[in-house]
């Protein structure tokens, strides 16, 4: 997500929206299906890039209308609310389970009120000015970093105030972890063809480890 936000922002500014929530693709490779997958921040809504934390949501969805649901679950999170416990009841959008709810609860809606007192959510307010920001750049950026990571079995993206911590048996066999900097961002990512029983020619930094040890990356401790 902060890889896809930096190579647009020239083209849509941090100040032009209020939150935002990309939806892409991403293949699920435990089954060999697609499925959808959601991630957002807390009461992220109106935050600035200084904040230090993301300031929306990203949702990987295969084109279904299962996208549009999960995509109403994560803006839920971006205005405050959690998930839903047992007592708010069932078949909502902040529920946990699997469906295709279409209301709030009123544990939701209850989050939502206590949020705005607490949150500067003035930049809410006002009406966007949408044919400022039409931009037909935009699309040709993001398919480009979809086309760029359709076909890798993992890729993340770290920035310089973050550290990840990766257990290696969830990697698959015989691939490469590659590990490099694009713009100040740390990307780790594999996928490939398969390198069983190839001889890899020494690099500059090259770790062989066991899959039962885990693997700590400190973008700091990285010389770009």
């Amino acid at each position: 997500m902060n890889l896809w936000l930096s190579r647009t922002k020239e083209a849509i500014s941090f100040e032009s929206y209020d939150t935002y929530v990309i939806m892409t693709r991403k293949r699920d490779k435990k089954n060999g299906n697609k499925q959808v997958l959601g991630m957002s921040g807390i009461q992220t809504a109106c935050a600035t890039p200084e904040s230090n934390h993301d300031v929306g949501g990203i949702i990987f969805t295969p084109g279904d209308v299962q996208g549009t649901r999960t995509a109403g679950h994560e803006l839920g999170h971006i205005f405050g609310a959690e998930h839903d416990k047992p007592n708010c009841g069932k078949s909502y959008l902040m529920a946990t389970f699997d469906g295709n709810p279409t209301d709030w609860s009123q544990c939701s809606i209850n989050s939502f009120h206590e949020s705005l007192k607490q949150q500067n959510w003035t930049c809410l307010y006002n009406k966007p000015n949408h044919t400022k920001f039409n931009n037909p750049g935009v699309y040709e950026i993001f398919e480009s970093f979809e086309a760029e990571i359709e076909n890798k079995d993992f890729f993340t993206v770290l920035m310089d105030d973050q550290k990840e911590t990766f257990n290696l048996n969830e990697f698959t066999h015989s691939k490469e972890i590659v590990v490099y900097y694009i713009d100040e961002m740390l990307i780790i990512e594999q996928g490939g063809s398969d390198l069983a029983g190839e001889v890899i020619e020494p690099k500059e930094l090259q770790y062989r480890i066991p899959d039962y040890r885990k693997l700590i990356l400190n973008p700091k401790e990285i010389d770009p």
